[in-house]
């Protein structure tokens, strides 16, 4: 009888322990100096036409698909010649921004990267005593025109990865959308201006000027957009 209460015992108190063990909340990491790494500048720029005939017309798309090539690679060479400096200037209004909200910020010089893929980053081997690595680079920049619109319309996507150096975990990491990929009711999603809407290929080679001005507004908005993700992500 002794024996049967003595494994009773031991079966309630392994299976508190196991109970106690599930429940455990990890501390929550607290993140007062964050690391930016400088965002590049653009390599280039996409010019993108879904048009019907490349669906409705199989053979006529391969011509239209050479065509399109054609214009995207004049279109980013001369969009890249009106030197613009997002990136520069998204990692400059980040440190402020951050600044500003009471963060202590240092942006990183010297960080090695791969020249094949510069933004694949091995964050372990960044040494510094900040709390966490702030890493943004640019996905696509560049103009759409999908089945649901004639215009080409500007497409600003930005990779935004909060990395903790305690945990070698990320504390945020999502893919900010401004203009033709943004969703109604989606954090990550910006609306674009509607000004920025060009009719044909033509008309966005004659107004190069705005279609960059398009992109830093875009670039902006995500800036902002960045600041309030990161602070709702660490609450």
């Amino acid at each position: 009888m002794n024996s049967r209460r003595i494994v009773i015992a031991m079966l309630i108190a392994a299976l508190a322990g196991c109970a106690s063990r599930s429940t455990e909340v990890p501390t929550k990491l607290v993140v007062k100096k964050i690391a930016i790494l400088p965002v590049g500048e653009l390599a280039n720029a996409s010019f993108e036409n879904k048009n019907s005939v490349s669906f409705l017309f199989p053979i006529a798309a391969t011509g239209f698909s050479l065509d399109s090539r054609s214009k995207q690679q004049v279109f980013s060479e001369k969009l890249l010649a009106q030197h613009m400096t997002l990136g520069s200037d998204l990692t400059s209004y980040l440190a402020q921004a951050l600044e500003k909200d009471g963060f202590q910020v240092v942006i990183l010089a010297g960080v090695p990267r791969p020249v094949d893929n510069p933004e694949d980053v091995d964050y372990e081997k960044i040494k510094i005593d900040a709390d966490a690595v702030l890493h943004v680079y640019f996905d696509d920049v560049g103009l759409f025109s999908g089945l649901a619109s004639t215009d080409y319309l500007p497409r600003v996507n930005v990779r935004v990865r909060l990395h903790s150096t305690k945990r070698d975990e990320d504390l945020y990491d999502e893919t900010l959308c401004y203009g033709v990929d943004a969703r109604t009711g989606k954090a990550w999603a910006i609306a674009a201006d509607p000004r920025f809407a060009y009719p044909s290929f033509d008309n966005v080679m004659a107004r190069l000027p705005e279609v960059a001005a398009a992109f830093a507004t875009g670039t902006q908005a995500i800036g902002r957009r960045t600041v309030v993700e990161i602070k709702s992500a660490l609450r």
